[in-house]
């Protein structure tokens, strides 16, 4: 009996192992008869094309459908399109960990150091798993996802890679100069972001900002505008204000909206609010954009800014800024534009416009309000602007110009308004008589008067110079004139000669003011007693 039992007990085990060695046998089969279109090794994936499959039918239910494969996928596997309505393959792979498939429900979990790739799209994370089928990643151990230029970070993810529509739990993510922040954030299909309780900043420092927006709920529709609802302002972790709602264009191209506030703050200046403003696209041709500026509230800087272009008639540019001071004790206005302009004003092209330059209150202007290290070394400044024109007919130009030099070291200006010039470039006094047969003028030798040649400038000018106490303001009217005549002759066939007349007049006249200065001579008289002892 106890032979038998044992004998049986043997029989059993023998026939158990007999059992799992061919259930384990046709599951390897099936497995890797079913997985080969999902993992291969390195060279025989290059062979795999798009939508092939070794899936065979009317096979037995297995009795355990995952495979564990350790450390199988150093490199990058690829998965197969066809099923999951994918338009590319999908790369995965881990270093140093594992992956786990499971065949019944065609999902596979990568461990350690995971990542998917698909077009453009990169998952980094500890642990992903790939639902095939659906193409839906979930991602957990710190996934970040980057998508073209844009990156997301959180503690879990779930994204579907075929609809581009995604939801991640205490994230950060990154588009464009924007950085956001919050407790979900869910990605539509059209690439809209949705987030619950998230925060909004430009600053440069995103993981400790100057300043922020935080918003209860916040909508971002990219290339368009940012929406926030309410809205609270905090500088540092202050908060200093509160909207029902506020939005943002951030559009690529031209469209008029609000400005992107900013803020910050100096040690000297303290806080300040800058960019509070409205850009106005008027039209294909030209804009314009109003801003302003508070600091502490006792200054406000006022800015404006257009540019404007038309092809083959003007371009320009032309920004502004004035500036208030309502401390009682700094209580000033100050200014400062900047300008360059070019237009033709005739269909010929015979008549311009040009000009650029920069001008400012006074002296003190850049180094009080600049931020810029060029506007800071600047020792002069100038300004132009210039009306020409050519006389095709006699082949003449004119110009009416004015012209300024401000030195910012001792305030010294100079300003030529106006100047006026006229040139008749040199010409035949008597030119040769047209012929009716060309080539007979070709031929004929032009007579000793034809060579006699002219020219003619003139220029008018009015200088109007202001300078500080220690210089004389004047005002000076100058004219000039100069006109030449040259006649060169040849003798002999050996011998040139060219005697030339030229006539020159100089008029001006100048006129110094003196009222500021004191001319008067004061005289006095100082008597003096000497006392004599007696």
């Amino acid at each position: 009996m106890n032979f038998f039992n044992c004998f049986h007990k043997k029989n059993c085990l023998l026939w158990l192992n007999i059992v799992l060695l061919l259930i384990s046998s046709s599951a390897q089969t099936d497995k890797s008869d079913t997985l080969n279109a999902h993992v291969a090794p390195a060279k025989e994936l290059k062979k795999i094309e798009a939508g092939d499959t070794a899936v065979k039918k009317n096979r037995p239910p297995l009795a355990d459908s995952s495979v564990h494969v350790r450390d199988s996928l150093q490199d990058t596997s690829r998965a197969k399109k066809k099923g999951s309505g994918l338009t590319d393959s999908v790369f995965y792979g881990t270093e140093g960990g594992y992956i786990d498939y499971d065949v019944e429900k065609k999902s596979m979990r990568l461990v350690h150091n995971a990542t998917v790739k698909y077009q453009n799209l990169t998952l980094y994370a500890d642990t992903i798993i790939y639902h095939i089928d659906d193409a839906v990643f979930e991602a957990s151990g710190k996934p970040q996802l980057i998508e073209g230029l844009d990156t997301t970070i959180g503690e879990t993810m779930i994204y579907n890679i075929k609809t581009h529509r995604g939801r991640v739990r205490y994230a950060s993510t990154h588009m464009n100069d924007a950085y956001f922040n919050g407790t979900q954030i869910v990605k539509s299909p059209k690439n809209e972001i949705y987030i619950d309780q998230g925060t909004y900043t430009t600053c440069a420092y995103p993981l400790d900002p100057h300043y922020f927006f935080y918003g209860k709920n916040i909508k971002m529709i990219p290339d368009d505008k940012i929406i926030c609802r309410p809205v609270v302002l905090a500088i540092g972790d202050a908060p200093i204000g509160i909207l029902p709602f506020i939005w943002f264009p951030i559009q690529k191209n031209r469209k008029s909206g609000l400005l992107t506030p900013s803020w910050g703050g100096h040690p000297e200046s303290g806080g300040y609010i800058d960019n509070l403003g409205y850009y106005w696209a008027i039209n294909d041709y030209a804009d314009l954009s109003l801003s302003t500026k508070v600091q502490e509230f006792q200054e406000f800087v006022f800015n404006g800014a257009s540019s404007y272009s038309k092809k083959y008639q003007l371009n320009g540019n032309i920004s502004g800024h004035y500036t208030y001071n309502g401390d009682f004790a700094q209580r000033n206005q100050q200014w400062s534009l900047n300008y360059s302009h070019n237009q033709i004003l005739s269909p010929d092209n015979s008549l311009t416009l040009s000009g650029s330059g920069n001008l400012v209150s006074n002296q003190t202007y850049y180094r009080d309000f600049s931020e810029d290290n060029n506007e800071l070394l600047n020792q002069s400044i100038s300004a132009n602007m210039s009306l020409a024109k050519r006389f095709e007919s006699i082949n003449a130009s004119g110009n009416l110009t004015w012209d300024r030099q401000q030195n910012l070291k001792t305030n010294e200006i100079s300003d030529n308004l106006p100047s006026v010039s006229f040139s008749l470039p040199s010409r035949s006094l008597i030119p040769v008589a047209n012929s009716d047969n060309s080539s007979d003028a070709k031929s004929e030798e032009p007579a000793w008067y034809n060579k006699i040649t002219y020219s003619y400038n003139a220029r008018g000018l009015q200088k109007i110079h202001s300078g500080n106490a220690d210089s004389l303001n004047y005002k000076q009217k100058e004219i000039a004139q100069s006109f030449n005549l040259s006649s060169p002759l040849t003798l002999m066939k050996w011998f040139t000669i060219n005697p030339n007349f030229s006539a020159n007049m100089y008029t001006f006249d100048k006129y110094s003011d003196t009222s500021a200065y004191d001319t008067s001579i004061v005289q006095d008289t100082t008597f003096d007693t000497l006392d004599s002892k007696p």
